[in-house]
């Protein structure tokens, strides 16, 4: 197996924003593809057999028909299940993208939508649940099979149709509540560079007070925004940020386990191990040894 690393741009990617192929495997434990991240919206779409795919350390088990959506700078690897042939459709679209169909004023929305890592947050379909999804990944793997004249804008617009879809779903399984449907463009945007502000200085002793002041907001209705929108509060959103950056230096550097918690903001060590496997699964030493 190799190395964990973070994916770069291939140039279909780079070049359309939009990269879409098939993938196809046989036997069982294979390793489609090692642990990495990319800042690329993935969706995989089984078409044959059944994966395992392990996302921020989390096993998941999909089969034959089933959709999953893979967020931005989500850690994950996949494995076959079972003997056989397996077969996925892999899409991967540049968030930018997503940006330049947007209105400016919903923009920082859909971004937030799309970059939580939430439990709460669907991001597995099954076969049953594919409805809404089917005729578009149909003409999708039609364009990319039969390459007929302007395939490519077909297929750049069904993708776009594609995350709309996920968007509506996601948003129709959290709705606003009563007491906060006043929300408008300039609310959401503020909450968004509340995210930004947190991944920008996580390793800081910050606090809510602090990030709602930076923002702009009041504290308190900041309080109720961001638990809206993240499905957290803004403690453990802060924690689990740490966490995931955390991830990200045990794959990609050889920094020991308590350098790497004084870098993501935790002054004890011991709370890091435990926050680390509460949300990971397993120690952040058991962890490495398993990426590697």
């Amino acid at each position: 197996m190799e190395k964990a690393y973070i994916e770069t741009d291939n140039e279909a990617l780079a070049r359309a924003g939009v990269d879409f192929h098939l993938s196809k495997h046989q036997g069982s434990q294979v390793c489609t593809i090692s642990a990495h991240t990319h800042e690329a919206i993935e969706i995989l779409f089984i078409v044959k057999g059944s994966l395992t795919l392990y996302a921020d350390g989390f096993p998941h088990h999909v089969k034959n028909g089933s959709l999953v959506l893979i967020r931005p700078n989500t850690i994950h690897n996949i494995y076959t299940a079972g003997e056989g042939e397996h077969a996925y459709y892999v899409l991967r679209i540049k968030p930018s993208l997503m940006s330049s169909f947007a209105d400016a004023q919903n923009s920082a929305l859909y971004q937030m939508q799309l970059g939580l890592h939430s439990e709460s947050i669907k991001f597995i379909w099954s076969k049953e649940e594919m409805d809404p999804f089917r005729t578009i990944l149909e003409t999708m793997i039609h364009d990319l099979h039969e390459q007929s004249f302007a395939s490519d804008l077909s297929l750049k617009a069904n993708a776009i149709l594609l995350m709309t879809t996920i968007l509506r779903q996601t948003l129709s399984a959290h709705p606003l509540p009563a007491d906060i449907k006043d929300i408008n463009p300039t609310a959401t945007q503020k909450i968004y560079n509340a995210i930004a502000y947190i991944n920008n200085n996580y390793e800081l002793d910050i606090s809510a007070k602090t990030c709602a002041l930076a923002i702009g907001m009041s504290y308190t209705y900041f309080s109720r925004l961001f638990k809206h929108f993240t499905k957290q509060s803004f403690s453990s959103y802060l924690t689990e940020v740490r966490i995931r950056q955390a991830e990200k230096l045990l794959m990609l550097t050889e920094s020991s386990i308590t350098d790497i918690a004084l870098m993501c903001g935790f002054n004890d060590v011991s709370y890091f191990i435990s926050k680390f496997k509460a949300i990971c699964g397993k120690t952040p030493y058991m962890y490495r040894k398993n990426l590697m």
